[in-house]
C-alpha cells in the first residue's frame, strides 16, 4: 500500500521542527539541493516549503491525488465578556429580537475565527492542471453578509496570493507506478494573521494527520513593525509581509467592547465584535537635525537614533501622524519633535454618546544630547462632549503653544505654554 502524501510530509518530522531551506533553494520540483534526506517542511525568505517524493498508480486520474493542508498561528478573542446581560432589561418582545441578534453574532464569530486559518487543496499529481485553492477561510468569507464584508474587509482571504507547486517525474522501479518529486511554496503573505513579532510556531494538519502540538519554527521569524520595531500587543494581529524583514505598517484587532446601556435595543447594522484597523506611522528625521527614526501606534511612540541598535519606547495614547511631524534644534544639542496638531475620530460607533466625536491631539517629544527620548508636552481634547470647539496653535519655532477651549455655550478659555530652557519643559506663561 502506498502511504498517503500527508504521512510522507509529516512522518519525517519527529521533532516537529521547521528549519531553513538550503540557501540555494529554487522552486523547480528537483530535490537535489536538499541532499540525501530532504527536509520535507522548511522555510525560505519567500515562504513555507513542502518538499518530498512519492509514487502513484498507473493509470491514475490527474486530479485524484490531492491532499488538504491546513494551518493557523493563533485565534483572536471574539466574545464580549458581558453579553449575557445585554437583553435582560428589555420587554418580552424586544428581548426576543435582541436574543435573535445575539444568535447572529455567535454565527459571525465562528466565521471570524475560521478566517484566522488557511486550508488548501494541493493537487500533487504531476499531470494535474487544477489550480491550488484555499477552501476554509474562503468559505467562511462567502458566508458573511455584504455589510459584514464591508466591516471585515481587511480579513478577505481572496486578496492573498496562492501557493505554487512544481513537480518532476523521476525514475521508477515499478512499471505500475509513476515516481515524482515535488516542491510547494506557500508565500508568507498567503498565510493567516499572526499576533506576535517572534513567530516561532505554527499548527499544521492534513487529511489524516493532525498534530496536537505546534511545529516549531527554528530560528523564529522576526517581524518588523515599522523600522523602529514596535511591539505587537493588545490583541493586535498582522498579516505577514511578502518577505520576512520588510516593515509591517498595518495592524488590526477584533474589538469586543460594546458601550451597552440597560434597555438599549441592538440596531440591524450593529456587529459584535467589530474590526479596528490601524496604520502604523514612521518618519525619518532629516539629517540636518541629527537624523534617526520616529514611529508610532495608538499605544506606543518610539525613537531610534541614527547610531542606536534598539528603539526607545514611550507609552502614549494617540497615534503618531508622520505627515504632521516637525523637528527643531535647540541649544545644548537637544531637538524637539512635534506631532500634530491632528484631529480624527478615535472610536467609530453609532451606539454610544459622542463615540464618533473628533479628538484633537498634539504632542512634543525631545531627544537629549545623550540620545534619551522623552515626552515634554501632550495636549488632547474631544469636540462635542463638553466642548463646542477646541484649537491648538503652534509657533513655527515650537517655543509657544496656545490652547483654546470653547464650552457648549460659546465661552472660550485660553492657555499658553512657553518652552523653558535649559530644562526643555513647557510651562504656562502670560499671553
Amino acid at each position: 500500500m502506498v502511504p498517503s502524501v500527508a504521512l510522507l510530509l509529516l512522518q519525517l518530522l519527529p521533532a516537529q521542527e521547521i528549519l531553513p531551506a538550503p540557501a540555494h533553494f529554487h522552486l523547480d520540483g528537483d530535490l537535489s539541493e536538499w541532499g540525501l534526506k530532504p527536509r520535507t517542511l522548511a522555510y525560505s525568505p519567500q515562504g513555507l516549503i513542502l518538499a518530498g517524493h512519492r509514487s502513484i498508480p498507473v493509470p491514475s486520474p490527474a486530479d485524484s491525488h490531492s491532499v488538504r493542508l491546513a494551518l493557523h498561528f493563533a485565534y483572536p478573542n471574539t466574545d464580549p465578556s458581558d453579553e449575557q446581560y445585554w437583553c435582560q432589561a428589555l420587554d418580552p418582545g424586544q428581548k426576543e429580537v435582541c436574543e435573535r441578534w445575539l444568535a447572529e453574532q455567535s454565527g459571525l464569530r465562528t466565521h471570524l475565527r475560521t478566517m484566522f486559518e488557511r486550508e488548501w487543496l494541493l493537487p500533487l499529481s504531476p499531470s494535474s492542471t487544477t489550480p491550488i485553492a484555499e477552501t476554509r477561510a474562503t468559505k467562511a468569507w462567502s458566508s458573511l453578509t455584504e455589510h459584514q464584508r464591508q466591516v471585515f474587509g481587511p480579513l478577505n482571504p481572496l486578496r492573498q496570493p496562492r501557493p505554487r507547486i512544481q513537480t518532476r517525474i523521476s525514475a521508477s522501479n515499478d512499471p505500475r507506478t509513476i515516481a515524482y518529486t515535488f516542491e510547494l511554496l506557500i508565500p508568507w503573505d498567503a498565510l493567516p494573521p499572526v499576533n506576535r513579532t517572534a513567530v516561532d510556531e505554527v499548527f499544521i494538519a492534513t487529511d489524516d494527520v493532525t498534530s496536537p502540538a505546534p511545529y516549531r519554527i527554528t530560528p523564529a521569524l522576526t517581524l518588523r513593525m515599522t523600522p523602529c520595531e514596535l511591539p505587537l500587543s493588545g490583541e493586535a494581529f498582522a498579516f505577514l509581509p511578502k518577505s520576512i524583514g520588510d516593515p509591517i505598517s498595518t495592524l488590526f484587532r477584533l474589538d469586543t467592547t460594546i458601550n451597552w446601556m440597560p434597555g438599549m435595543m441592538p440596531q440591524p447594522d450593529w456587529l459584535a465584535p467589530t474590526l479596528k484597523t490601524e496604520q502604523l506611522m514612521s518618519h525619518r528625521l532629516p539629517d540636518g537635525v541629527g537624523g534617526g527614526q520616529i514611529c508610532g501606534s495608538s499605544e506606543v511612540t518610539a525613537y531610534r537614533g541614527p547610531n542606536q541598535k534598539a528603539s526607545q519606547y514611550l507609552r502614549f495614547g494617540g497615534a503618531l501622524r508622520a505627515k504632521n511631524v516637525q523637528v527643531r534644534n535647540l541649544p545644548g544639542n537637544w531637538k524637539l519633535i512635534a506631532d500634530g496638531p491632528v484631529t480624527g475620530v478615535v472610536h467609530e460607533q453609532s451606539y454610544s454618546y459622542c463615540a464618533g466625536c473628533p479628538w484633537t491631539h498634539f504632542t512634543v517629544f525631545a531627544v537629549g544630547p545623550d540620545g534619551r527620548f522623552v515626552d515634554v508636552l501632550t495636549l488632547s481634547n474631544r469636540i462635542g462632549d463638553m466642548l463646542s470647539d477646541y484649537k491648538i496653535e503652534v509657533a513655527p519655532d515650537l517655543r509657544t503653544i496656545r490652547e483654546t477651549l470653547v464650552d457648549l455655550v460659546g465661552r472660550p478659555t485660553q492657555m499658553q505654554y512657553c518652552l523653558q530652557l535649559p530644562q526643555v519643559a513647557y510651562k504656562p506663561c502670560v499671553q
